[in-house]
């Protein structure tokens, strides 16, 4: 039983695939006063609580396509493409979102512009 567990842990190893994702260079979202996204969604988003529920999960043409909901109603081009057997990625994405996604205000005379949203660093995921 320990050498089948040991195998398959061994073909686990060997057979996985290393997925790399990263923005290319730091996202701009003004602040709307219009907008259906709250301060306080965004704010939650900056201190990254809830991570999993900001996520947009989608299955479409055979891949798990992971993107960022829109904050302000814009969009963040940040897209994931997963293979189909690989939706128990979705809790490490997550949690490397959460250690490396920056969400900073942007202000200018004590009043908040919008938001910088970058990568500390590429996400690697493991499969």
């Amino acid at each position: 039983m320990l050498t089948l567990l040991l195998g398959l842990a061994l073909l686990f190893f060997l057979t996985r695939k290393k997925y790399v994702f990263k923005l290319d260079k730091p996202i701009f979202i003004p602040k709307l006063s219009f907008s259906t996204s709250s301060t306080t969604e965004i704010e939650d988003i900056a201190k990254l609580k809830k991570m999993l529920g900001y996520l947009d999960v989608k299955f479409r043409n055979g891949q798990w396509v992971v993107s960022i909901k829109p904050i302000n109603d814009i969009k963040i081009p940040f897209e994931i493409k997963l293979p189909a057997t690989a939706p128990l990625a979705l809790p490490q994405i997550a949690y490397q979102l959460k250690t490396k996604l920056l969400i900073t205000p942007v202000r200018f005379a004590n009043k908040t512009l919008g938001y910088m949203v970058s990568l500390k660093e590429p996400i690697v995921i493991y499969i």
